[in-house]
């Protein structure tokens, strides 16, 4: 049997694709750690200089602020981010429990965050 170039072709990109499915799961992990900078209505990207509509929890550079930019992070003085010199800043909803006895709602405290990449 005679094998074409075309032939040939198809089956080293078969190959190749076929080989590189691992890849397609590659992710990274950044990780923070202590409590969150600050909990607050605050969410420099909806609402830039107001209160936001809801309460974030904040991990990353210092300069973090209501009106917070990839700029003014950059001068971040530390970062609860366990990559030294990473200031980026990473918000996200606050969780809360209700009490079953009281019926309050209590803030849950975060310590530790994982940030993954896909």
């Amino acid at each position: 049997m005679k094998f074409t170039a075309a032939a040939t072709l198809a089956a080293l990109v078969g190959a190749a694709s076929a080989g590189s499915k691992s890849d397609d799961r590659t992710f990274a992990v950044l990780r923070f750690n202590n409590k969150e900078l600050v909990k607050a209505r605050v969410d420099p990207i909806i609402n830039p200089g107001k209160p936001a509509t809801h309460v974030h929890g904040v991990m990353g550079g210092s300069n973090f602020g209501m009106s917070a930019t990839g700029e003014s992070l950059t001068q971040s003085k530390c970062t609860n981010a366990m990559i030294n010199g990473d200031n980026s800043a990473y918000w996200f909803p606050s969780l809360y429990f209700q009490d079953p006895k009281t019926k309050q709602f209590e803030s849950v405290e975060v310590f530790y965050v994982n940030v993954y990449y896909l």
